[in-house]
């Protein structure tokens, strides 16, 4: 049965959701417990997270991994009192993982409006898997509270060993920047957020509230090198690719595009040709993009 259920979360992470649900089906025929957080997660790849909640509310109530989804899709639904009920369902079960209930029940009172309940779960452990998320939402529940400082030194204090969350990480030191009066260097780290990876629009704001100005539609034509090679050649091939995105500036249409790539090919994206069609005042992002056109490099 344990083969089976690998199979099935490779089913999923595949978007294989029915090939899933027949899997799960088996494991429930044979009473193998993974059965039920299977069939949540594909009733959720396939759209239908209200599906994924009648399983798991029907499913055993004592096994960590059941309650901790349910009650993180309970929170997407909005049903923040059911789901805090889950979470406290889910802690009287053995062998809890802390960290992930903490940030679970704290990200579920953020959304509730309860900032200031969702800050004392906020503990930011010396290690582990939740250091960074939690670190990234204490930092953001105190910026909503206006905790500038101590936002800025969390935020500075997780930014040298964050990875995923880095992004968000420098958004909110930048707010703390903007509201300290350093705007240069708020915009600086904003920049950095949009090289970090394609967390644009947050960034963007950032950007626009640094030079009080609205965005701007830039033509652009960017040039790199892929990562591999083409059959039968030994040499990886160039590409030209061309956008129109809307942005506060050059530099950020020049990382917005740059973040479209493949992260192995992005430091050799640079900018080959720029026309600038004046205002644009709706929200920043990509308005066209084109193929890539490969090219070989001698």
């Amino acid at each position: 049965m344990q083969r089976l259920t690998d199979e099935a979360w490779r089913d999923l992470g595949e978007s294989r959701y029915d090939a899933a649900l027949a899997k799960a089906q088996t494991l429930r025929s044979n009473r193998f417990s993974t059965c039920d957080l299977v069939a949540a997660h594909a009733w959720v790849g396939k759209g239908s997270v209200e599906k994924a909640v009648q399983i798991l509310a029907a499913a055993p109530s004592d096994i960590f991994s059941n309650q901790i989804y349910l009650g993180t899709l309970l929170t997407q639904l909005g049903r923040y009192g059911d789901a805090l009920l889950t979470f406290d369902q889910a802690a009287l079960c053995a062998d809890p993982d802390l960290g992930e209930l903490a940030y679970d029940r704290a990200e579920c009172l953020r959304k509730a409006g309860r900032k200031k309940e969702a800050l004392s779960f906020c503990r930011v452990p010396e290690s582990g898997p939740f250091r960074e998320w939690i670190g990234r939402l204490r930092a953001e529940l105190l910026v909503d509270l206006g905790r500038y400082r101590e936002a800025e030194t969390l935020a500075r204090e997780l930014l040298p060993e964050a990875k995923n969350e880095r992004p968000s990480l420098l958004q909110a030191l930048c707010i703390c920047e903007l509201k300290a009066g350093r705007r240069d260097q708020a915009c600086k780290d904003a920049i950095e957020a949009l090289r970090s990876a394609a967390q644009f629009e947050g960034a963007a704001k950032v950007i626009r509230l640094c030079e009080r100005c609205d965005g701007q539609r830039f033509w652009i034509m960017v040039k790199g090198r892929w990562d591999k090679p083409e059959e039968g050649s030994k040499r990886p091939p160039g590409f030209f690719r061309s956008y129109q995105i809307a942005a506060p500036n050059l530099q950020a249409a020049i990382e917005l595009a740059r973040a479209q790539e493949p992260p192995a090919v992005r430091a050799s994206v640079a900018l080959e040709e720029v026309k600038k069609f004046g205002p644009f005042p709706t929200k920043y992002g990509i308005l066209f993009r084109s193929g890539r056109a490969f090219f070989p490099e001698p």
